[in-house]
């Protein structure tokens, strides 16, 4: 059957294409780079984190993706605990490109050779959430890189959400882990308004990207709260998921 969008859309794919190749020669160049420069015996953390910022943020300019900021950038010095809405396999990189943090992914990114050295580099935590034990370990990961002033990124829902307004129960080890911690907590809402953002159950990654990424360019919002103290990890859960949903309306 004629099919004109297809049509239509195929020198966007041409690009998308282009931009995966781009991505990956930039991640190879600045992971080179880091090394070559690696601060020995000084401050580490902030060294790979500004590697973090760098590439995400390159990679934003390279996906064409035009992220608008609604709230205040985080300036403190000491570590806090960013909770945020999964929409998208981008979004790790969206919120970081901004915020400090080691995001907890799932194992599977581990496989991926080049994207996990760097991310090994620069601070990550694996989960795999069908083990009880490694979902333990990933909550004792994240209380010890707090209290060692190491940001954490995580996704509470504890997966990806297939729709713009979709926002799932929130998990609350990681709040457990702010609290015992003594470090705040950020809730960050991410919001695409491409229709081929959103990950869908049938769709392998590569389908996913080239989908998500044959587009001129793409607007994204993302909303940062102000930080909220974790003396009470209930409530935290409570107004970071009321502060995320009521962005995502």
């Amino acid at each position: 059957m004629f099919d004109l969008h297809s049509i239509i859309r195929w020198p966007l794919y041409i690009l998308a294409f282009i931009r995966a190749i781009l991505l990956i020669v930039v991640l190879g160049l600045y992971v080179l780079l880091m090394l070559l420069f690696w601060p020995f015996g000084k401050d580490e953390i902030a060294y790979t984190y500004w590697w973090r910022k760098l590439y995400c943020k390159t990679t934003l300019i390279i996906l064409g993706l035009r992220v608008k900021i609604h709230g205040d950038i985080p300036q403190m010095e000491g570590a806090y605990l960013t909770v945020s809405n999964h929409h998208s396999f981008i979004d790790p990189v969206v919120t970081l490109a901004f915020l400090k943090g080691m995001p907890v992914a799932k194992a599977e990114v581990s496989s991926y050779p080049l994207l996990h050295f760097g991310a090994k580099k620069t601070g990550i935590i694996y989960v795999d959430r069908a083990t009880p034990q490694s979902r333990k370990a990933a909550r004792t990961a994240i209380q010890d890189g707090l209290k060692e002033g190491k940001s954490v990124l995580v996704y509470p829902e504890g997966t990806i959400s297939h729709s713009p307004t979709e926002l799932r129960p929130f998990k609350k080890g990681g709040f457990y882990a702010a609290q015992a911690a003594g470090v705040p907590v950020i809730a960050v809402a991410v919001q695409y308004h491409s229709q081929y953002a959103f990950w869908q159950n049938d769709r392998g990654m590569l389908q996913q990207y080239f989908l998500q990424f044959a587009s001129l360019y793409q607007k994204v919002d993302m909303y940062i709260s102000s930080p909220f103290p974790t003396e009470q990890a209930e409530e935290v859960v409570s107004k970071s998921h009321t502060f995320i949903g009521q962005r995502l309306t």
